[in-house]
């Protein structure tokens, strides 16, 4: 649980994205998405991922966890998940901080009711500080799973991040 809080506290995506022209709709095939549509997908996604991390980062700024205060950006689940394992390591008297960086976001399926990726993050930027005063510094590349679902409103909220096994995002 810890791994998973210090390798992503907040976030500051840096994407590549590599374009490609899509083959030309004739009358018997249906048009592909564009680059661009799944362009801007990767960045919404990334940007909600932002959101809430950033979220999770205030909450160890300000020294207490709230579920209710990770929804804005979070399904109900995820949020009290979070908030559970954010006070329990204030409790210890731990503190993460700092910035993730976004290295890749790879969507693997998409519905109207929101989408699943894979994605790896640098934790470089984020620090643990423990209660003995000793900082960790965040180090290496993880690999995630995560799932977002789409709010009424029509903002992906993160509804799954799970640590990933598969590592090949992050080759």
């Amino acid at each position: 649980m810890l791994r998973r809080l210090a390798a992503g506290v907040a976030l500051v995506a840096a994407l590549a994205l590599a374009g490609c022209t899509p083959p030309e709709p004739t009358e018997s095939t249906t048009p592909v998405a564009t680059p661009t549509s799944e362009a801007a997908l990767v960045m919404e996604a990334t940007r909600a991922f932002a959101d809430f991390y950033t979220d999770v980062d205030e909450q160890f700024a300000q020294g207490s966890a709230s579920g209710p205060g990770l929804e804005e950006h979070a399904t109900p689940a995820l949020a009290a998940e979070f908030a559970e394992q954010i006070q329990a390591t204030l409790d210890r008297g731990e503190v993460s901080r700092g910035v993730l960086e976004v290295t890749a976001l790879e969507i693997t399926e998409q519905s109207q009711g929101g989408l699943t990726a894979h994605m790896c993050t640098s934790a470089e930027n984020v620090r643990t500080t423990q209660a003995n005063g000793d900082v960790r510094q965040g180090e290496g590349l993880d690999a995630w799973t995560v799932a977002f679902e789409r709010r009424t409103d029509g903002r992906l909220l993160v509804a799954v991040l799970n640590l990933s096994e598969d590592e090949t995002i992050c080759a």
